[in-house]
């Protein structure tokens, strides 16, 4: 959803909108004139045969790991999910 001077003030799904004071996607979701890189987003998959350690053996779990603590800006965040979530 577009406002009066071309900028993006929220989405729409068939009958539903919500709006918003910035919206952030996926560059592929909106025109190529509407996009402005920013930055970069980097995605790693890795298939393990066991448990992330010292996380208990849950199903599913998310780490999040502070940039500070490994000399970068952004935080590092990664997810682990299982079988249990049918995604194995």
């Amino acid at each position: 959803v577009y406002n009066d001077k071309g900028e993006a003030v929220g989405v729409k799904s068939g009958n539903e909108m919500a709006r918003a004071k910035f919206v952030v996607g996926d560059p592929s979701y909106f025109p190529k004139e509407k996009v402005r890189a920013t930055g970069q987003v980097v995605r790693c998959i890795c298939f393990l045969d066991h448990p992330i350690p010292n996380c208990g053996d849950m199903e599913s779990v998310q780490i999040i790991i502070p940039g500070p603590q490994v000399n970068r800006t952004n935080d590092i965040f990664v997810c682990s999910i299982s079988a249990l979530h049918n995604v194995s």
